[in-house]
C-alpha cells in the first residue's frame, strides 16, 4: 500500500478494568493509542474501557510510534501471525501505554495488569500490515487494486575494502 493511501478498517481497543485500579489511568492509556485529533471516544462500561474506530486515520499515532521506535517489522510480523480472515488482534502493554509509549506483547502475560486488546477487521489485512509497516524484503508495497509501488531505498553502502591491519605480535620476516 502506498505510504499515503489507508486501507480500509475499523476496529476496537479494550482493556479490562481490574478492581484496583484507577479508571482514569486506564482510560489514559486506551487513549494513548489515538492521537486527540483522531476523535475516538474512550468510554467505560461494565467494568471494561473501549474505544471504537473506523479508518486507518484512527490509527496513524500507532503507526508513527511504530516508526520512531523501529518496531515496525514486530509489528508487520504481530499482525500478519495473528490474523484470521478479515481480522488481527494485537496487544499492547498497558502500563506502557500510560507511560505514552508503544510496547507489544506476544502473549497477555507481558503485560502485569493484562494488555490492551486492540482488534482490527478489514477486508485487506495484508494491506493494513503494508499501511503500518510495509516489508522491508520486498522493497515493494501493495497499493489499492493490487497495484505496486517501489518503496524509497537506500543507497547500498560499500564495505571497506582496505587489507586488514597485520596481527599484533607478529613480526615481520627478516630483512636481507
Amino acid at each position: 500500500m502506498h505510504d499515503d493511501a489507508e486501507p480500509e478498517l475499523a476496529g476496537r481497543a479494550s482493556a479490562t478494568l481490574r478492581p484496583s485500579e484507577d479508571p482514569a489511568k486506564v482510560e489514559a492509556a486506551v487513549q494513548a493509542i489515538f492521537y486527540p485529533e483522531s476523535g475516538c471516544v474512550v468510554r467505560l462500561e461494565e467494568g471494561t474501557v473501549t474505544a471504537d474506530f473506523r479508518g486507518a486515520a484512527a490509527l496513524k499515532k500507532l503507526r508513527d510510534q511504530a516508526r520512531a521506535r523501529k518496531i515496525r517489522a514486530a509489528l508487520r510480523r504481530l499482525l500478519l501471525a495473528r490474523a484470521s480472515g478479515s481480522g488481527t488482534t494485537l496487544l499492547l502493554n498497558r502500563q506502557a501505554l500510560a507511560a505514552g509509549v508503544l510496547a507489544l506483547c506476544e502473549d497477555e502475560s507481558e503485560s502485569p495488569l493484562g494488555p490492551v486488546l486492540l482488534e482490527l477487521s478489514s477486508p485487506d489485512m495484508e494491506g493494513v500490515a503494508d499501511w503500518f509497516a510495509p516489508d522491508p524484503r520486498l522493497g515493494v508495497s501493495r497499493g489499492a487494486g493490487g497495484r505496486s509501488f517501489r518503496s524509497r531505498s537506500r543507497p547500498t553502502r560499500r564495505h571497506d575494502t582496505a587489507t586488514p591491519p597485520s596481527r599484533p605480535g607478529r613480526r615481520p620476516g627478516p630483512s636481507g
